[in-house]
């Protein structure tokens, strides 16, 4: 099964996890666009953006307060997160986008069913009772036979492009929904915003379906050295951080020059 997949990348301030993303992608999607961000991570990676023949832009400072791309401390930033990840739908050509982040890895060209408005998720993570209970009680359909929400949205995960310019475009709506949703908050997540909570949120909201596909996995689940190595059937990995705070080659300096500031 082939499809229509283009990419959307927020980065911060890894630029060997950058190169190994960004090159596993262009291996086996040569010719498909990626909306790449740099986050105010204090490196400009216009080299690379070049060099990879991809749309680049350099912000003068990150959207949230925490040290992390995906991890926000304002509900500003994750309306902000939000609306990059639409307008990368908007302005690329797949019919689906593939969230990179840098500890994600394409490692076979993606030929998993991809059924679901996200496809991409941990099941054994929810989104807390008191926020299942209400959206429950708002008449929305939970995914499980026990009546749990799990969420999904990490990176590696794959959007139906169209399902999030036709639901997420309308920013104030956004801000409505959220403001509705936090005093149902519960743990962690009363004084962070992580995308990939709210945006499974936002999907289940507005009547969205999210669900895994069969080529995910991430780094920590057991059967993954099986999967990679003798199953051989991982399409995409997530918390690969094998290249974080790596020093860089020679020619990897080189590539990125003066840029790299």
């Amino acid at each position: 099964m082939t499809h229509s997949i283009s990419a959307f990348y927020q980065c911060y301030k890894q630029p060997k996890a950058l190169l190994r993303t960004l090159s596993s992608f262009k291996q086996f999607y040569s010719q498909s666009e990626i909306e790449l961000i740099s986050d105010g991570g204090g490196y400009n990676y216009v080299a690379i953006a070049d060099h990879f023949n991809i749309h680049y832009r350099q912000l003068s400072k990150r959207t949230g307060e925490v040290a992390n791309s995906t991890v926000f401390s304002r509900r500003q930033d994750i309306i902000e997160w939000i609306a990059r990840l639409v307008e990368a739908a908007k302005n690329t050509k797949g019919e689906y986008l593939l969230l990179l982040e840098d500890d994600v890895v394409v490692l076979k060209k993606i030929e998993s069913q991809l059924p679901y408005d996200i496809n991409g998720a941990n099941k054994k993570e929810f989104l807390g009772e008191k926020m299942e209970e209400y959206l429950l009680r708002m008449g929305k359909n939970a995914p499980t036979k026990k009546n749990r929400f799990f969420y999904g949205g990490c990176g590696g995960s794959i959007f139906k492009a169209s399902f999030l310019v036709k639901n997420f475009s309308d920013h104030k709506l956004i801000e409505s929904i959220i403001v509705e949703l936090e005093p149902y908050r519960e743990g962690r997540h009363l004084e962070i915003y992580s995308t990939d909570y709210w945006i499974s949120l936002l999907t289940y909201y507005v009547g969205g379906t999210i669900g895994r596909y069969n080529g995910f996995c991430e780094k920590w689940e057991r059967v993954y050295w099986w999967r990679k190595y003798i199953m051989k059937n991982i399409e995409v990995v997530h918390q690969d951080k094998t290249f974080y705070n790596k020093p860089l080659l020679k020619r990897e300096k080189q590539l990125l020059g003066e840029f790299l500031k």
